[in-house]
């Protein structure tokens, strides 16, 4: 699912209370811009007051906000939370026209590779978590490329030497300046070498 449609979601709630918002108020008609703008406001609001409540339940060594924690929260910015019990309490239309429904992503028949694999066994705890997967600490032979005779084996150092020196000359030009390389004793023991 993209995130464009996870965010419509939310979007479309807050367009939802931001209508009735201006509808308690007594407007009976709203521009799309003006509930864009309160729907923006109700946004920034609603994530300060999770901010907040998160800022506090961690001050007091928690990692989950409480209740608690959201009251205080709010009573930091400054909401009278008594009036606000009030408000819930005395306002009896939730959603006017009902909430959309919530964009479900269907769950598939696939099974997890850990679970086809690893079979439920009874002597380990239900808490602790599950072994890893036979194939993360199965040994498998990696296999090199042996050099068989000398001359091979020669050739095969002279060229990673080669590149070594001309990886070390690219840095120190382009550091200092240009140096000119001069492969003739190389050269020389690979001709030997054939």
């Amino acid at each position: 699912m993209s995130q464009q449609v996870e965010d419509s979601f939310p979007r479309k709630i807050l367009k939802i209370a931001a209508a009735q918002i201006a509808m308690s108020a007594g407007y009976t008609d709203a521009k799309e811009s003006a509930l864009e703008t309160i729907a923006d406001v109700m946004e920034m609001y609603i994530q300060e007051i999770g901010k907040k409540t998160h800022q506090i339940s961690e001050h007091n060594g928690r990692t989950e906000s409480s209740f608690i924690d959201l009251l205080f929260a709010m009573e930091q910015l400054g909401i009278d939370i008594f009036s606000f019990g009030d408000y819930v309490t005395k306002e009896d239309k939730l959603f006017i026209d009902g909430i959309p429904e919530f964009p479900v992503i269907k769950a598939t028949d696939e099974v997890p590779i850990e679970k086809q694999y690893n079979e439920e066994k009874p002597y380990i705890p239900g808490f602790l978590p599950p072994l890893p997967d036979a194939r993360t600490y199965k040994n498998t032979p990696i296999y090199q490329k042996r050099h068989t005779d000398g001359i091979s084996l020669r050739k095969e150092e002279l060229k990673v030497r080669h590149l070594n020196e001309d990886a070390l000359i690219n840095l120190k030009n382009k550091i200092n300046g240009e140096m000119k390389v001069n492969y003739e004793n190389g050269m020389e023991e690979e001709q030997q070498i054939k």
